[in-house]
């Protein structure tokens, strides 16, 4: 009995490994985003859409990061971006190579797309110095649905959340119910005697 209890524990474990957050990203869908900034964290968005393209490569360290939250305030992407206020001058004749510094600063991003998505926050250092709201560029009221909207993005547009069908939970719980009734029917179809072993072992 303590390993059947312990069997329906694991299971409800599984459940948890699965956050409700995850199934909220879609596969092969991103944010298209352009913007500047300068050297005194000055943001202007340049383009933000929705659309099919694979999410950007980042670099794994940097002063700037890149956040993704949800309605809930949940953070569900946060990555760190590249962005420099440096480049390389071409030498005129007789010239060596120089670097100039920039005043402003130039980035193109593919952000994954989540259906619960409800802001767009850049920080630099662990100062927030942007918050793109979604719906402000997503949403165009026309009483559709549109692609790269949901319920979160554009209320107005989309009654119901749309997401990925949460597979993940649909496959633990069929495993977990099909081995509770496997270990049912084994029962029944034991004699007493060596259902009453079993029942032992299991203890």
């Amino acid at each position: 009995m303590k390993k059947i209890i312990i069997f329906i524990i694991i299971c409800i474990a599984a459940f948890n490994l699965f956050p409700k957050q995850s199934f909220s990203q879609v596969s092969g869908k991103v944010f298209f985003l352009d913007f500047t900034i300068t050297r005194n964290d000055e943001i202007k968005i340049l383009r933000l859409e929705f659309g099919a393209g694979k999410v950007s490569d980042f670099v794994t360290q940097s002063d700037y990061t890149i956040k993704i939250i949800s309605n809930d305030k949940k953070t569900l992407f946060t990555k760190p971006v590249s962005i420099v206020f440096v480049a390389e001058a071409l030498p005129y004749e007789n010239e060596t190579e120089h670097e100039v510094i920039l005043n402003e600063s130039s980035k193109y991003l593919r952000l994954p797309f989540y259906t619960t998505a409800k802001y767009i926050e850049i920080y630099h250092s662990d100062k927030k110095i942007a918050s793109i709201d979604l719906s402000k560029h997503l949403c165009n009221k026309n009483g559709i649905c549109d692609p790269g909207e949901s319920e979160y993005i554009c209320p107005e547009d989309c009654k119901t959340e749309t997401g990925e069908f949460p597979w993940g939970y649909v496959v633990i719980s069929v495993v977990c119910v099909a081995i509770l009734i496997g270990i049912f029917f084994y029962k029944k179809s034991r004699p007493k005697e060596d259902w009453q072993k079993v029942y032992k072992k299991w203890q």
